[in-house]
């Protein structure tokens, strides 16, 4: 997949998020993606619970997200910095895209407690 795709890829995932568009996701995820957001707690397996995470705890707390500089994309993977937003709080994070036959095969979103700050 060349670089110009993924990148339409990243912001159609982005844009999905802000606007809550689950059929958008649903068609940028393989059958099989792995969501694992933050790294390190338990990853969400297969399309249909992917997509239950989106809807119940993304979707419902009213995230929104926005790329904060250039993808680094290369071979079937790509990355972005990106800052999270939830009312006062702002999350910056690193997500890491594995893209497999035309979809999303899986999304690690790379933040911790030293990630969160608040403010107006």
């Amino acid at each position: 997949m060349d670089y110009v795709t993924k990148s339409v890829m990243v912001e159609q995932y982005l844009n999905a998020i802000n606007t809550r568009d689950i059929d958008c996701l649903e068609n940028l995820f393989s059958d099989d993606v792995v969501i694992e957001d933050p790294v390190g707690s338990i990853p969400h397996l297969g399309k249909d619970a992917a997509l239950l995470f989106y809807t119940n705890t993304v979707f419902e707390s009213g995230a929104l997200i926005k790329q904060t500089g250039p993808i680094r994309a290369n071979s079937d993977y790509a990355v972005i910095p990106a800052q999270v937003c939830l009312g006062t709080i702002t999350i910056d994070v690193i997500e890491k895209f594995v893209f497999y036959d035309g979809y999303i095969k899986s999304m690690q979103a790379f933040f911790g407690d030293d990630n969160f700050a608040t403010g107006n």
